[in-house]
């Protein structure tokens, strides 16, 4: 049998550009997720090992591991595939070759990204407009909802996200911020990852794999300053998806060739993070990086193993309309969802509590795909805007 280590180079390659296909929808659906609820409840751990343990104990455990704890490798996972492939096949770097990726960049970041958070400040301006609404609320024109949306920083850091955390020396760290349209912090990141592409790769041939080491060191201890849009994150896994591209690395590969360790790590630290709830106290924020590392090993090997194994497993209108999902689904979306998964599954019961919380992620998600193989049905020009060609 082929492991992925002796696989032919061509086929190796194919293999590393189908798990980046694979794995963009499940990641963007674990972004709904993460967005799918508020600050969730803490957990009386006396009570949950101790007894007795309930209904609704169970259903504050399910969705603080499907919203906080298992999804946070998806965004960092988004940040690696970006650094490789905009570093993939450049054998020799110059201000031509970086004109060229921005030039590209520009209409497939910059573009979707103004657009999209344009629409979002439209949604909230005419959620004041809905039935229900007392009059005082209603902003006089979209010029005073921009204004109350915090104005220009609509662009850059209208929304606070998160909480603040501590890291390993004890050190407070600042909780991040994001556009107007939240999910979209990403792509902030990325485009000034993208403007720093020289400096990365200055840096990396300078320093080679001490680089992403050292990045990876600060990651772990949660070591950085509070840069708006330059996040920890993306900073450590763009550089190291460059570092792999630039050397000539197969990631699947690598990832192979730790695939027991990071089988074995990933879920004894998820029961970690849950035995300490995740990121929603201070001591689960100093155990997520590591989890984020290992986790997002172990999940290249899953999608190796099932892209070889059922090639067509996701449809191809879902991997394409990932970045469509995942710029579209808090845009009333998530709050429509819920308000329908509120009617079908009425009552206080644990188990409807249950099945809302995960009806309202499953439908959204439904609802944009749905959206986007519409759109590109009768009106794909506008489609491309909005997905930057993707």
């Amino acid at each position: 049998m082929k492991t992925e280590s002796n696989l032919p180079a061509g086929e190796a390659g194919r293999l590393q550009s189908d798990v980046i296909t694979r794995l963009r929808f499940p990641l963007a659906v674990a972004v709904v997720f993460i967005h799918s609820f508020g600050v969730p409840k803490e957990i009386d751990w006396a009570v949950v090992w101790g007894g007795p343990f309930t209904g609704m104990d169970f259903y504050q455990l399910v969705r603080t591991f499907f919203s906080y704890v298992a999804p946070t490798l998806a965004v960092p996972l988004f940040f690696f595939f970006s650094g490789f492939l905009f570093f993939r096949r450049v054998e020799r770097w110059s201000a031509s070759v970086w004109f060229g990726k921005l030039k590209k960049r520009f209409r497939s970041l910059l573009v979707p990204y103004v657009l999209w958070n344009l629409l979002s400040l439209a949604g909230y301006w005419a959620i004041h407009f809905l039935p229900g609404r007392p009059w005082y609320e209603w902003p006089q024109s979209l010029a005073d909802c921009f204004a109350d949306r915090g104005g220009w920083h609509i662009f850059w850091n209208s929304h606070d996200i998160g909480r603040d955390s501590i890291n390993w020396l004890g050190l407070t760290v600042w909780h991040p911020t994001a556009p107007i349209d939240v999910p979209l912090w990403f792509v902030r990141d990325l485009m000034v990852m993208v403007l720093l592409a020289p400096v990365v790769h200055f840096l990396l041939r300078r320093l080679g794999g001490w680089l992403p080491l050292l990045l990876g060191a600060f990651y772990v201890m949660v070591l950085w300053p509070p840069v708006e849009g330059l996040s920890l994150s993306a900073v450590f896994f763009f550089t190291t998806g460059a570092w792999m591209a630039l050397g000539g690395r197969n990631f699947v590969v690598e990832a192979g060739r730790m695939r027991t360790l990071s089988y074995v790590l990933t879920p004894l630290l998820l029961a970690s993070l849950m035995a300490l709830q995740g990121a929603t106290i201070r001591l689960g924020s100093l155990l997520t990086p590591l989890y984020v590392i290992c986790g997002c090993c172990a999940l290249v090997n899953v999608a190796a193993a099932s892209v070889r194994r059922f090639p067509h497993l996701v449809p191809r209108v879902c991997s394409e309309s990932s970045f469509f999902i995942y710029a579209a689904h808090t845009l009333l979306l998530l709050k429509l969802m819920g308000a329908l998964a509120a009617r079908l599954f009425p009552g206080e019961a644990p188990a409807l509590y249950l099945l809302r919380y995960f009806a309202t992620p499953l439908l959204t998600v439904a609802v944009c795909v749905g959206v986007y193989a519409l759109l590109r049905a009768v009106a794909p020009r506008l489609l491309s805007l909005f997905t930057g060609d993707r």
